[in-house]
């Protein structure tokens, strides 16, 4: 009841791409604490030159590979790349 929303847009050039996920993959844990939006923001970095399934399977690789406490909290990406 308390949820607020906001509206943006942004045009997508030749290229560009979109990632969209759940708080499941920043919320992945391991002993030195949540994987966290800097360390996803670095991971897509490091992933943007491939397609958008590469970057996909890439930041759940991440996320999996980073989440030793088995967590499994709702785990969902979506990329989208302009062509």
């Amino acid at each position: 009841p308390d949820a607020t929303f906001g509206h943006e847009s942004r045009e997508l050039h030749h290229g560009d791409a979109i990632v969209m996920y759940t708080d499941g993959m920043t919320e992945a844990r391991n002993a030195d604490g949540l994987f966290g939006i800097d360390r996803l923001q670095a991971t897509a970095a490091r992933l943007v030159a491939g397609s958008a399934r590469s970057i996909t399977d890439g930041l759940v690789a991440a996320v999996n590979e980073y989440d030793e406490m088995r967590t499994r909290d709702d785990l969902a990406v979506l990329t989208l790349r302009r062509l």
